[in-house]
């Protein structure tokens, strides 16, 4: 009992994030850690700026396809799909915004299956990664981000609707 009391004691002290002994990369999807404190403390929680970005995309009608993760909060729209469907399968109609989530564990799976897709095909689509996009709203107006994450992504649905 001395010894795994022992052992628990010292490896909380080696990797614990409060003696910095050992320092650990934090990196949330390849970006630092630190680039997303400034969200917490003087602007919006970053779920709260994603949450911003979902609501803009439920109000128009182009296509929309994301994550599986992503798609319920845009399961209330008729032209939502899964980029990678539960068969494994990829489906990207033409002329849609891709929503991707560089955060959620299911990223890197997404990303590749539709890199491999397009590659075979040519399908016309705008990529919206929220996580750049919360990251530069973020740092260009720390004071209104939402107002910053409106204007990005009413260009990127202008275009789609010039193109239909």
């Amino acid at each position: 009992m001395k010894k795994l009391v022992g052992i628990s004691l010292i490896s909380m002290f080696l990797f614990s994030p409060a003696f910095h002994v050992i320092e650990a990369p934090r990196y949330i999807a390849g970006m630092p850690i630190q680039k997303l404190v400034p969200l917490y403390v003087k602007g919006k929680p970053y779920f709260d700026a994603l949450d911003e970005v979902t609501k803009t995309l439920t109000q128009t009608d182009c296509i929309i396809v994301t994550q599986n993760m992503l798609f319920p909060h845009l399961a209330n729209r008729k032209n939502t799909y899964y980029i990678v469907t539960p068969f494994k399968s990829v489906y990207v109609p033409n002329n849609s915004i891709i929503v991707v989530e560089a955060v959620l564990p299911d990223y890197k799976f997404t990303i590749s299956s539709f890199e491999n897709y397009t590659e075979g095909h040519e399908v016309d689509f705008k990529l919206v990664n929220t996580t750049t996009l919360i990251l530069q709203c973020s740092e260009e107006y720390l004071g209104n981000i939402s107002a910053c994450i409106f204007r990005k992504l009413e260009n990127i649905i202008q275009k789609c609707h010039k193109e239909k």
